[in-house]
């Protein structure tokens, strides 16, 4: 079964807005399950094996949510003992699996949190915000994404 700790929760989309102390900085957080000593976000991801999550959690920089989300938590006064990312694979037969993140990858999206936080400080003090392009643009997901996707709804209403 899954963690036991997943199956008590208390709150569900709980958003935290929290002052960061040494910018001043405004920052906000929303963990999809919160309860007890425990947080987790729901994600979805296309192979739950642990390559397929450790991949989702490199390509997605899940890391320095979780890291930002732990301290934003604490900032607040929520205890969090532990940080709990739920997969749900997407698909004909989705499984799910429960994941922590790795310690190492913890420090280092805690690491790149601080940077961030002092990057987006700086453009807040100066008004200066580099871009791609300051112009809105509309951007279509790849024809190769959407085929398959096409795909898998036929195969799905097949069945």
């Amino acid at each position: 079964g899954l963690c036991p700790l997943i199956r008590r929760p208390t709150d569900f989309e709980s958003t935290g807005i929290v002052v960061e102390p040494d910018s001043g900085a405004l920052s906000n957080f929303r963990g999809d399950i919160v309860g007890p000593g425990f947080m987790a976000d729901l994600k979805t991801c296309r192979d739950v094996s642990d390559s397929g999550i450790a991949d989702a959690i490199g390509n997605y920089n899940y890391h320095r949510q979780v890291a930002a989300y732990w301290h934003l938590a604490a900032l607040l006064g929520l205890s969090i003992d532990h940080f709990f990312l739920i997969f749900i694979e997407t698909g004909l037969t989705p499984a799910v699996r429960v994941v922590e993140v790795d310690q190492d990858d913890l420090v280092a999206g805690w690491d790149d949190f601080r940077r961030a936080a002092e990057i987006y400080q700086r453009c807040v003090e100066s008004d200066d915000w580099p871009a791609y392009d300051e112009r809105v643009v509309v951007i279509r997901r790849p024809d190769r994404i959407r085929r398959r996707e096409q795909y898998e709804r036929e195969t799905d209403e097949q069945e």
